[in-house]
Order: C-alpha cells, then sequence, then structure tokens
C-alpha cells in the first residue's frame, strides 16, 4: 500500500508542468501556432512513451538486478535533494522575451520526434527528470503486490502528464498572466519542498533498514 496523496506530491514536483511551461514557452514563443501545437503533442506522446517504457521495462531490469526498493528510495533521495539544492543555491529570476500578438510568427523547420527540441531539452531533462525515474520505480516497486494502488499510480501518472500537455497548449496565455517571475519562485518554492521530501525519503528507507529508529 503506498501513500497516494504523497506519491502525487512527489509525481507533481518532478514530473509536473511547473517546471514544463518556461523551458516549452522558450522554444516556442515566438513560432507559428502549428509549431507550437506539434511541439507540445510530439513532447506529450514522447515523454509519455518514456514513462510508459520505464514502468514496463525498467521495473524488470531493476529486479533482475537485484536493487532492493530501501535501495532505491535512498538512490532517489540524494537525486532529489542534489537537484533540489541546486535549484535553491542557482535561484535567479530570468526575464524570458514576451510573446506579442503583434509580431509575426517565426517560421521554423518542420518537427522531428527524435532530437531537438523534441526529445532533448524538452522531454529529457524538463519532462521527465532523473528524479522522476527514480520515483517511477520506486512507487512501481512498492506497489508491486498491491494492484490498487499500483492502478491508482498509474492514474495519477497519466493524469501529470495530460496536464502537461494542456500547459504546454496554454503556454503563452499563462506567462502572459501569471508572467515568468511568478513561475520561478514558484519552482524555487518547489525546489524547497523537493529538499524536504529527499530527506524524508531517505530517513524512511534508512527506518526500514533498521539503521536508525
Amino acid at each position: 500500500m503506498i501513500n497516494l496523496s504523497y506519491a502525487f506530491t512527489i509525481m507533481l514536483i518532478t514530473l509536473g508542468p511547473v517546471k514544463v511551461i518556461p523551458v516549452f514557452y522558450l522554444l516556442s514563443h515566438d513560432a507559428e501556432p502549428a509549431y507550437r501545437r506539434g511541439l507540445a503533442v510530439r513532447g506529450f506522446v514522447v515523454s509519455s512513451a518514456l514513462v510508459a517504457f520505464i514502468l514496463l521495462a525498467a521495473g524488470t531490469t531493476r529486479e533482475s538486478w537485484g536493487v532492493s526498493v530501501d535501495a532505491l528510495i535512498i538512490a532517489g533521495g540524494i537525486i532529489l535533494f542534489a537537484t533540489a539544492l541546486k535549484a535553491i543555491l542557482n535561484f535567479d529570476i530570468i526575464e524570458f522575451p514576451v510573446a506579442e500578438t503583434t509580431e509575426p510568427p517565426t517560421m521554423r523547420p518542420p518537427l522531428s520526434w527524435q532530437g531537438k527540441p523534441v526529445a532533448t531539452p524538452l522531454v529529457v531533462p524538463t519532462i521527465v527528470t532523473p528524479g522522476a525515474i527514480v520515483a517511477l520505480l520506486f512507487y512501481l516497486g512498492r506497489s508491486a503486490n498491491d494492484a490498487g494502488s499500483r492502478a491508482a499510480f498509474f492514474v495519477i501518472v497519466a493524469g501529470i502528464l495530460v496536464a502537461n500537455l494542456v500547459a504546454m497548449l496554454a503556454a503563452r496565455p499563462i506567462m502572459r498572466v501569471v508572467g515568468l517571475p511568478l513561475l520561478q519562485i514558484l519552482g524555487w518554492v518547489f525546489a524547497s519542498l523537493q529538499a524536504g521530501l529527499a530527506v524524508q525519503v531517505i530517513v524512511t528507507a534508512l527506518q526500514s533498514m533498521a539503521i536508525i529508529r
């Protein structure tokens, strides 16, 4: 049995749309609408395929390699803390260009499913972060004997991926209304929360292994 609210929080931080919107906007703010839609759809499809691969194949690999769930928790905690610490210490308000409706859109070369900007930097490492990969494998292992929890976790992951798609499609109006500084501050707050979560999951793993009480 897994704590679904806790799982949702971790997956929202590591896989969710807050970190996706600024990157997507930077990649497509001055492009024509068809290009923005194509980039959003391709980013959604490729990231969903990558997540499905992690859930279906990488989980089996973890078991065949003999990596315990507790070891994965500790590794994930270290990764989560390292990425959170980097975001916290390197925080700086960056001014992105604001898309104006009066400006003619810039023609871009046709999008491909591989390479830039779809596979990288949009899908990896922006949408599917290292922390997200570890979190996916962790909850996959934790729900191995609970079909209900596993199904609920899959729904959470699918919902967050769909939220990413919606956020990318609405990136320009979101940036006009919310603005980049607020999104960056929100991301910094999430990074601070992520650091706390990272420490907590490591402590939980050490308690499970009877190393500490």
